[in-house]
């Protein structure tokens, strides 16, 4: 998903937690089918050509447990919705 948009759009890190939406861009952002795991708001902007900007952040290291659970159920999560946002192209930039 990552290469994905990161190719298509300049968007380098489009999984990153770290996102910060202007109230317009949130409410016009849903993705079909439910959850975009973070990346609606993101993915809507991207699509629709809207302003996107990048910008270099720093935080610590992270120590407790990811929220998508281990490696195998997070990858699973995020093919799940890379399929959605793919194949689903009922909204969210159309």
């Amino acid at each position: 998903m990552g290469y994905y948009f990161n190719f298509i759009f300049g968007a380098k890190d489009i999984l990153c937690g770290m996102k910060g939406y202007s109230i317009v861009a949130l409410r016009n952002s849903e993705l079909p089918g439910g959850a975009g795991i973070g990346t609606a708001a993101a993915v809507h902007a991207l699509r629709k050509g809207e302003a996107f900007q990048q910008i270099d952040v720093w935080g610590k290291p992270r120590v407790d447990s990811p929220r998508f659970g281990n490696r195998i159920r997070g990858n699973i999560k995020i093919f799940k919705v890379f399929f959605n946002i793919i194949f689903n192209t009922t909204s969210a930039g159309k």
